[in-house]
């Protein structure tokens, strides 16, 4: 098993509910360390991804780290990815439009700040998750020059993320999202930009 080859890994064993934020909130519940790091089970990270991060990390403290990312059978962010800073302007850096949960967080800012997932859908919730963090985060911080995380789109177009968004559903993650943004926002940049991006992309 990986806990025997892995010191430290606590697996989770858990049935398939078709609602990752519950199991999410869950894993955040149980983690031991500094920092989260979220894994779509059809993804997968680079070897020396872990190592990495946490050499980053440890020079350069932060709330939220993002990284670059690989594609496989999909697309993914690029142009914000693509040069180091430890810390970086949301707007500016164009992070704002990476919402997806591939990002490695500290974990005493999500609890001190209550940050949860939505356990009651079945999609949207890291792009909620991931609004209030990023509108909440004192310092953000963008690693890049390796393949931190590799994003894979199934062939037949099974996987959640790949599945047409019911309208309705959809609609309900984009108001809560603009709730959110009117919520957090310290300024009407950061605002204007956060809307155009919910109303374009989700």
């Amino acid at each position: 098993s990986y806990s025997d080859r892995i010191p430290g890994l606590n697996p989770i064993w858990h049935e398939h509910i078709g609602r990752p934020g519950e199991l999410r909130n869950l894993a955040i519940q149980r983690a031991m360390g500094k920092y989260v790091l979220f894994l779509d089970s059809d993804d997968y990270i680079g070897t020396e991804a872990l190592e990495k991060l946490n050499t980053f990390a440890d020079e350069h403290p932060s709330d939220i780290f993002a990284f670059q990312l690989e594609g496989i059978n999909r697309s993914v962010p690029r142009s914000m990815l693509s040069t180091t800073s430890p810390d970086v302007d949301l707007v500016d850096s164009g992070l704002y439009k990476t919402l997806g949960i591939w990002k490695m967080v500290d974990r005493d800012f999500i609890v001190d700040n209550d940050i949860k997932f939505d356990p009651s859908i079945r999609r949207g919730d890291d792009v909620l998750f991931f609004i209030e963090a990023m509108l909440k985060a004192r310092r953000m911080s963008v690693l890049s020059g390796y393949p931190f995380y590799m994003l894979r789109g199934r062939e037949d177009g099974s996987s959640i993320t790949q599945d047409e968004w019911d309208h309705s559903k959809r609609l309900s993650v984009v108001k809560k999202a603009a709730r959110l943004v009117l919520d957090l926002s310290q300024d009407e940049k950061t605002k204007n930009h956060f809307m155009i991006r919910i109303f374009n992309a989700d």
